[in-house]
């Protein structure tokens, strides 16, 4: 569902004055429409906080953004905007308040007017409003589907907060009972597995960056007290004894920042039934935590101006979560979580604050039965023999961690001088390091990035793993063949750990040729696990000068040869390394001219390029379906595997296969628009194959599909 987008941008002009631009997109074109363009407003601060009728407090805002006269050029701009959308369609509103205007956060914009008749504008469902916030850190981990959402309700009520802190108790019992039918209600509403955990022991932050850690949290919701100190925002949680600690708003923000897989949603409150302080040292305290949040790289932040009551809560709460386990849009599902309290006196006490211009913070919901179509489609050809598996880095990204967070902090470390929007991509970040050192030094730094980030990880493991075999593992020097060894080893692990493991799952599956776009050996290892006979083959793509003849080159082959009469099954399988090893790190391709190189190398003549690609590669391809594992569509390897191998190997000429491309959610911040970008991929693949898109993770596919084979195994049998 497209809607036209209003942007309204605030910056600070001078002492007194603001000024404002206004923007229109339109979903029917690809114009952006410039409504207002710097116009200077008056916004009295002071006076504002004076008001204490809420009613009042908003026409007076409202007549301080849009104008008090009707010719005013923001109010006849907003109210041409709202008459082209229509009454009957929605509306995305999102205020952007500039960095040099902070204070105007603090402002009850939720309580706005529409300057056409008056009316309250938010309690409108069909009126989706946020504030906006652009985020320098832009990680962001799109959700899974079929496993469910899950959320930690964290309740602070120290032992001494009436003594000591003269505030009145929190009833953590009635908060926790509560926040459960909240999220059992909306899993009821939405037919979403939902799950609510609640964090045992202490309120800490400890306690707190563990339970994120070890749960995988999609929603945070805290409940606690909040109060200003010289003018900044502090929380009172709970130390290791159960007394109290007051946290500086910055404080809590680096903790939840810190988590490799952070909450897509914080959700932040203290009810009218706690007893909150509803003064102007307590007030609004909460919700001041809000724009550091969103900044800091949290999808999306709910918090309370006030102490909401108890019974807005009970409504607000299961519809907010229901509508957004369906839609996947936080500001949608804000917008009909308010409409259900619009008779409240508290209804403009919930704010968004957003770092996301669609307000997806996951795919929407789509029945199982069209996705189990997928999974079946697969699994048919799979039973024929004719399915080849296409392994990307959403399967090694809980291992490794993201590429675009890596390139993020080279092009911190290396100062990359080019675009923002280029920062994240780590084959340009990689190749700016090349030319500023030498392509060895570039891989030396990943090298040392992999095992730095496994050893910390992994540290309580590999010290059992260093006493039980002998082998030097934190200590060692980062040299070539470590991080082989150190993922050998955490490998195992996770495989033994947890009866899900993509790779253990596709090692019990019968293929007879595995495609890998990673660098690991993950898959070989699963796969002698389970008994079979893997063998490894690595593209030839580098070229050195002939020894003897320093004006011929020649290509490089890495590894062993396949035997000429290698026919791979299920038992012997092959494993072919698209992009490189991390067993010999110069067949690794990781910079632009890498890719470069490597296109040119595989699309050399038919004769030539078979050296590249083995023949039982391009005879599998020729003739079988490809399920895509793990891949973002923006991806360099996703790109140059579909121009270079998988197409021109003749994948698209079979006839009556399924080719499947397994995909996460796109990364808000790289697509400026998802729902576009994800039309135009999905046509793309049409195009060139017969592809079923399944929107989720590589490992929630692989999951359904290895629980559809076995039933399908069980009925033969």
């Amino acid at each position: 569902m497209s809607v036209r987008e209003i942007e309204i941008r605030i910056e600070r002009a001078d002492d007194t004055l603001w000024r404002l631009g206004m923007r229109l997109t339109d979903p029917d074109s690809d114009l952006e429409n410039v409504l207002v363009d710097r116009a200077e407003i008056a916004i009295d601060v002071d006076g504002l906080a004076r008001e204490t009728d809420r009613d009042a407090y908003g026409r007076r805002l409202s007549d301080m953004l849009f104008g008090g006269a009707d010719a005013d050029p923001v109010r006849a701009a907003f109210r041409g905007a709202r008459s082209a959308a229509g009454r009957d369609e929605a509306l995305r509103v999102r205020l952007s308040i500039a960095a040099d205007a902070s204070a105007l956060h603090a402002l009850r914009w939720e309580t706005l007017r529409d300057p056409g008749d008056g009316s309250r504008l938010l309690v409108q469902d069909n009126f989706w409003f946020s504030r906006f916030l652009a985020a320098q850190d832009v990680r962001y981990r799109p959700a899974t589907r079929h496993r469910g959402f899950d959320a930690l309700v964290v309740v602070a009520n120290p032992t001494d907060i009436e003594s000591k802190w003269r505030l009145p108790a929190i009833p953590r019992d009635g908060v926790v009972a509560r926040a459960r039918a909240a999220v059992a209600s909306a899993a009821r509403d939405s037919s979403i597995e939902m799950r609510c955990h609640v964090l045992e022991g202490q309120a800490s932050l400890a306690n707190l960056r563990d339970a994120l850690t070890r749960l995988d949290i999609d929603i945070l919701y805290l409940v606690c007290h909040g109060a200003f100190a010289q003018g900044m925002p502090r929380l009172l949680l709970e130390g290791s004894d159960g007394t109290g600690q007051s946290v500086s708003g910055a404080t809590f923000v680096e903790c939840v920042r810190d988590i490799e897989r952070r909450p897509r949603l914080v959700l932040l409150a203290s009810c009218e039934g706690a007893g909150a302080m509803d003064d102007e040292e307590h007030e609004g305290a909460l919700a001041a935590v809000g724009p550091s949040l969103a900044a800091a790289g949290i999808p999306a932040v709910v918090a309370m101006q006030g102490a909401i009551s108890m019974t807005s809560s009970d409504r607000f709460m299961p519809r907010l979560l229901a509508e957004l386990s369906r839609s996947g849009r936080i500001d949608r599902a804000m917008s009909v979580a308010r409409s259900s309290i619009r008779e409240a006196n508290d209804w403009w006490m919930p704010v968004l604050f957003m770092r996301l211009k669609s307000g997806r913070l996951w795919q929407g919901m789509r029945s199982d039965a069209e996705d189990l179509d997928v999974v079946e489609a697969v699994a048919a050809d799979m039973e024929v023999g004719q399915c080849v598996p296409v392994l990307g880095p959403g399967l090694i990204e809980p291992l490794f961690g993201s590429s675009r967070d890596i390139a993020q902090r080279w092009a911190e470390r290396y100062a990359f001088p080019l675009a923002p929007g280029d920062r994240d991509d780590l084959a340009q970040v990689a190749q700016y390091l090349t030319y500023r050192q030498n392509r060895n030094v570039a891989l030396s730094e990943l090298r040392r990035e992999l095992v730095a980030r496994i050893r910390e990880t992994y540290a309580d493991d590999l010290r059992r793993i260093e006493a039980a075999t002998g082998e030097s593992l934190l200590g060692a020097p980062v040299l070539p063949g470590l991080l082989d060894s150190l993922v050998r080893h955490v490998g195992k692990l996770e495989r033994e750990r947890n009866p899900h493991d993509p790779h253990r799952l596709l090692a019990s599956m019968p293929f007879s040729v595995f495609i890998n776009a990673n660098r690991d050996n993950l898959l070989r290892d699963a796969l002698e696990e389970k008994g079979k006979k893997p063998r490894v083959a690595i593209c030839t793509w580098v070229k050195e000068r002939a020894r003897g003849n320093q004006d011929t080159l020649r290509y490089v082959r890495f590894g062993e040869p396949l035997p000429p009469d290698f026919e791979p099954s299920e038992q012997t399988p092959l494993i072919f390394h698209v992009f490189g090893n991390l067993a010999d790190q110069n067949s690794i391709v990781l910079t632009e001219d890498d890719y470069f190189d490597f296109l040119i190398a595989v699309t050399a003549t038919r004769a030539v390029s078979g050296l590249r690609v083995p023949s039982v590669v391009t005879n599998a391809l020729s003739g079988s379906g490809l399920m895509l594992l793990g891949f973002q569509p923006d991806d360099w390897g996703l790109r140059v595997l579909l121009r270079g191998v998988l197409i021109r190997s003749g994948a698209p000429a079979s006839q009556g296969s399924v080719r499947v491309a397994v995909q996460m959610a796109f990364d808000e911040g790289v697509s400026l628009d998802p729902e576009r970008a994800a039309q135009y991929v999905a046509t793309y693949f049409d195009k060139n194959f017969d592809t079923r898109v399944f929107w989720g993770s590589a490992s929630d596919f692989v999951d359904r599909l290895a629980g559809v084979w076995a039933n399908r195994m069980a009925a033969v049998a």
